[in-house]
């Protein structure tokens, strides 16, 4: 008679060294499992108690043990790999991954920079902004250099108001961007009014 087979072993799964990366950008994680057979693995993540409520991260392979991730929020979050061999209970390691946040970026589409503006005219002012971190909020500082400004909601990837300048002078447009954790970029554009 043959002697039976010796026990299964559980998978051994590793998770290599802790990471750090903006939000909204791929960085790649980089695991391994070892099994004598046929075995399930997986990655996820799960957010700290400094993460904003609804952000998510996502692995571009989360079966494969090296792969990479994109997170929606700055934070701190665990990453998981575990496998199952499906005689064990499930393996798994872990690494931290630090998100950092990343201000959003201003483009002024309309007016056109050094544009003449006739005096009483309302013109439009449109922004577009974008933020690496899709979990957070953009709020936009539309100053008209005229002493006067409005703040907006960014709707869309963008920002607009209207304004009229009552008298003749070079203006600068100053918009200022600013997501919910108070990270800023700020763009300006010249405009003369005659």
């Amino acid at each position: 008679d043959c002697d039976p087979d010796p026990a299964d072993t559980p998978p051994l799964v590793d998770a290599v060294d802790d990471a750090s990366s903006p939000e909204g950008i791929a960085v790649a994680v980089t695991g391994s499992v070892v099994d004598d057979g046929a075995v399930v693995t997986k990655w996820t993540a799960t957010p700290g108690t400094d993460v904003d409520s609804g952000a998510t991260c996502s692995f571009a392979e989360p079966s494969a043990p090296s792969t990479t991730v994109v997170c929606t929020d700055d934070g701190t979050w665990t990453l998981r790999l575990s496998a199952d061999d499906g005689v064990n209970a499930p393996v798994s390691a872990t690494v931290r991954l630090d998100v950092v946040g990343a201000a959003p970026t201003a483009i002024i589409v309309d007016p056109p920079n050094g544009v003449v503006v006739p005096v009483g005219i309302e013109i439009g002012v449109l922004v577009d902004i974008e933020d690496s971190g899709a979990n957070d909020t953009t709020t936009c500082r539309i100053d008209f250099g005229d002493g006067r400004a409005v703040t907006v909601d960014v709707v869309d990837g963008s920002c607009s108001s209207t304004h009229v300048w009552n008298t003749a002078a070079t203006r600068t447009i100053v918009v200022t961007a600013t997501d919910d954790d108070s990270l800023a970029t700020t763009t300006q554009r010249s405009v003369t009014v005659a």
